[in-house]
């Protein structure tokens, strides 16, 4: 009879395995990446169904955690290769810029930052604020992010320097795995991109709408007047927006923090020396205006000096077991499949066949221009937001012409269009300040997808009006 009983539940779990819908979204990703892998390698006409089957499926991968994100980029990898579809200067094109080294730095930083008991002396001052109340850590977490955004030129950065901050926050104020830490995490993540979409060197998609824009059209974005457009209601109002919707969804009953917390941190060897490269690493960041050095550089030599024998903050005998390499493909597969998605012309196809879609009439009215932030919104999901904020600029000229809409504008779609995060894929920084808390994939996706459409839903209209109101054109 328990045998009988046993093979009937081993009977029903692999049923409900093969009828779950990750495995149907595995299975049906994976076709159609074999599809065009194999089709190519046999010979088959190359066409652009090719690299969009790769593409489309990768990305569907990716925002349903069907698979690991760093699996997917290995995916990715080996499919765009044996197609033929993308070089490999292209298609490995991630591991050769400044945002991978950047990400490896600050693993490892946070490592270093971990070890040393650093995270939990920097939350103490802000613990001992938080008199009791849930919606007081949000808000003392959202007041961090917004002084790091001003300070930090890079929302890579930001986000792996808060997240053991935040963690150790969470255990302070003695809250266990669950809603009431995700909260807390989803916070530091959102707020650091929410920030940053209005000061203008603060993201990656910033930069690449700069850097874009420069090429095409020669327009030069101005620090003040970008900051002024752009941070009251696309930076301000969604992070306020978000606050509320952090505090009531995820509320939890939190440990009063006796007054001497303080005293009662320990002083473990290496932490000031931790806190002294850290603060004259932040100091080059701040600063980089002046001298031109990338943060991704400076970040790599901080790692350096943590791992440097003798030093040994990060040793490199325990290196395996305190910084987790994963991020590091799921980054690169994101950055190359951006660059990828460009040259394979799949990117502008896209653009124009959903320009012609959704029936552009060239009158330059508001629906042009909500039109267009939905196609540059969409194409945020397709190429993520860093490879959409490079890719349409280059179509900026032929958008103006369909829609009847003046140049400033069109940019400003591309804009919001990149501040609409709706899936953690999206924007690197925020899988891995979810992966470095150990926060569920599917937990992660969830909060990013309904906390951005609610803040979008305000935003984006507001955003609208305030151009009315600062005469904006």
């Amino acid at each position: 009879m328990a045998d009988d009983v046993l093979r009937a539940a081993s009977l029903r779990k692999i049923a409900n395995s093969r009828l779950s819908p990750r495995i149907i979204i595995r299975i049906v990703a994976l076709s159609a990446i074999c599809i065009a892998t194999v089709s190519a390698v046999f010979g088959v006409q190359p066409g652009l169904w090719q690299p969009a089957a790769i593409a489309i499926a990768t990305t569907l991968l990716w925002a349903t955690g069907a698979l690991p994100e760093d699996q997917t980029a290995l995916i990715f990898f080996s499919a765009a290769s044996l197609s033929g579809t993308g070089s490999p200067d292209v298609v490995f094109s991630g591991f050769t810029t400044g945002a991978l080294w950047l990400v490896f730095g600050g693993l490892v930083i946070g490592a270093a930052v971990r070890r040393t008991g650093l995270d939990r002396a920097i939350a103490v001052p802000v613990i001992a604020r938080v008199k009791g109340t849930y919606t007081q850590a949000v808000l003392a977490i959202t007041l961090l992010s917004l002084i790091l955004s001003f300070l930090v030129p890079s929302s890579m950065t930001r986000v792996i320097l808060m997240t053991p901050v935040v963690l150790a926050i969470c255990d302070a104020l003695g809250m266990p795995a669950g809603r009431g830490r995700h909260g807390l995490v989803v916070t530091a993540v959102l707020m650091n991109y929410y920030f940053g979409t209005g000061i203008l060197p603060a993201n990656v998609p910033n930069m690449a709408l700069v850097g874009s824009l420069e090429k095409n059209l020669h327009v030069h974005l101005q620090y003040a007047s970008y900051f002024l457009t752009y941070f009251p209601a696309l930076s301000l109002l969604k992070a306020a927006i978000a606050v509320v919707l952090v505090s009531f969804a995820y509320r939890t009953p939190i440990v009063p923090i006796p007054r001497d917390t303080a005293k009662a941190v320990v002083d473990p060897p290496g932490r000031n020396f931790v806190a002294l490269v850290l603060a004259v690493a932040l100091a080059l960041w701040i600063t980089d205006f002046a001298h031109g050095i990338s943060p991704a550089w400076i970040a790599l030599t901080v790692a350096i000096i943590f791992m440097f024998p003798g030093i040994d903050i990060v040793p490199v005998s325990q290196f395996s077991a305190l910084v987790n390499m994963r991020p590091l493909f799921f980054v690169a597969g994101i950055l190359g499949l951006g660059n990828f998605i460009a040259v394979s012309g799949l990117g502008s196809a896209a653009a124009v066949h959903l320009a012609s879609l959704v029936g552009l009439s060239a009158d330059g009215s508001l629906r042009e221009a909500a039109l267009l932030t939905g196609i540059a919104s969409a194409m945020g999901l397709l190429a993520t937001h860093g490879g959409m904020a490079a890719l349409l600029p280059s179509l900026a000229q032929d958008l103006a012409r369909l829609s009847g809409l003046p140049i400033d504008i069109v940019v400003g779609t591309i804009v919001m269009g990149y501040s609409m995060l709706l899936l953690p894929y999206q924007v690197p920084p925020t899988v891995v300040g979810f992966q470095m808390a150990n926060v569920p994939h599917r937990a992660a996706a969830v909060s990013v997808l309904w906390i951005g459409l609610v803040t979008s839903l305000v935003a984006v209209p507001s955003q609208f009006l305030w151009w009315r109101l600062i005469g904006f054109h």
